[in-house]
């Protein structure tokens, strides 16, 4: 093979490997971003409802910030307007929580459930009257000898927390729906913390 042609064929090679660099490290990007969910949370950074900014994304996945920073976006609240409405936003949600602990759901009956943040809303230390009014039911119901009294007092106990819990509810909505323009009020409808 002749040197002119030696340098032909090295230059095609050179030219070929430079072409498909691009395509190859493309990718690899996008292995990186999709196989990267596995090891910092699975579905949250594969595209889950509620990284893409979707409503009704609730989810555990949603930090506190991000949360109340897609409310601020939908709502089109000024930084001033925000202040104002946040605090009543996660007055709601926690009321929220509360009124729906318990609740069996597909998971079971469980264990103590706290009031930590799975709406992405503010944590809470101690336990509201319904949890603690389901805790005193599950403790008895895990008590084989308590009587038919006992445990219609502590279900009555869990009904009477809930009724309060959904009137307090009440009152927080229509507390967060006195500050909200017509349009922020169906947004609030859309993402379920208003009725």
């Amino acid at each position: 093979m002749s040197v002119s042609k030696r340098i032909g064929f090295l230059m095609t090679a050179l030219l070929i490997g430079m072409l498909t660099m691009p395509v190859l490290g493309q990718a690899n990007g996008q292995d990186q971003q999709n196989g990267g969910g596995q090891n910092n949370g699975g579905a949250q950074n594969n595209g889950g409802a509620q990284n893409n900014g979707g409503r009704g994304g609730r989810g555990g996945g949603f930090g506190r910030g991000n949360f109340m920073d897609r409310f601020k976006q939908e709502l089109g609240a000024s930084d001033d307007e925000f202040a104002a409405i946040q605090p009543k936003i996660e007055a709601v949600m926690q009321i929220q929580r509360d009124v729906d602990s318990g609740r069996r759901g597909m998971f079971g009956r469980g264990g103590r459930r706290g009031g930590g943040g799975g709406f992405g809303g503010p944590p809470t230390t101690q336990p509201t009257p319904v949890q603690t009014a389901m805790e005193d039911l599950r403790q008895t119901l895990d008590d084989q000898s308590a009587s038919t009294d006992v445990i219609k007092a502590k279900l009555d106990a869990v009904r009477q927390a809930r009724i309060k819990a959904r009137q307090n509810l009440a009152v927080a909505q229509q507390d967060l729906k006195g500050i909200l323009t017509q349009r922020q009020e169906a947004v609030m409808v859309l993402d379920g913390i208003l009725d």
